[in-house]
């Protein structure tokens, strides 16, 4: 396991799902107060964005001959993107935080199943990736 780079990794992969999240809410045409409790259909595809580009950065962290492969090293690179996720959400909402003084917002948004179905497809997504990368070589 590279630390370094599946920190850099978790980074890009946060920043363009977040991207992707953003203008799927701009499409959907909500506001940024109702980006706090979208409505399910839009939660589902922005769950599946995140799917989606996590297998493509996995398999793209796992393509360099210089990384350690194997399921364990999937499982090490899914925690790091949680990690890192969870990190970069705190960050994000400390602004809501000072105005409010609450992580009210945020908590819901952890409570929700479709986020927990979430980070489990992308521990799963990153387990399986090494050997698709491997496959290829």
């Amino acid at each position: 396991m590279k630390p370094l780079r599946a920190i850099g990794f978790a980074l890009l992969t946060y920043i363009i799902t977040l991207a992707i999240g953003i203008i799927i809410g701009l499409v959907a045409g909500f506001e940024s107060i109702d980006m706090a409790n979208p409505p399910m259909r839009v939660r589902v595809v922005s769950a599946a964005a995140a799917v989606i580009i996590t297998r493509f950065m996995a398999a793209l962290y796992f393509r360099s001959k210089k990384v350690a492969r194997g399921a364990l090293q999937g499982l090490y690179l899914g925690i790091y993107f949680i990690i890192v996720g969870f990190c970069l959400d705190i960050i994000a909402r400390i602004p809501q935080y000072m105005e409010t003084n609450t992580w009210a917002g945020l908590w819901e948004y952890y409570q929700q199943p479709i986020f927990w179905l979430t980070l489990v497809l992308i521990v799963v997504i990153c387990i399986i990736a090494w050997q698709k990368a491997t496959s290829r070589q």
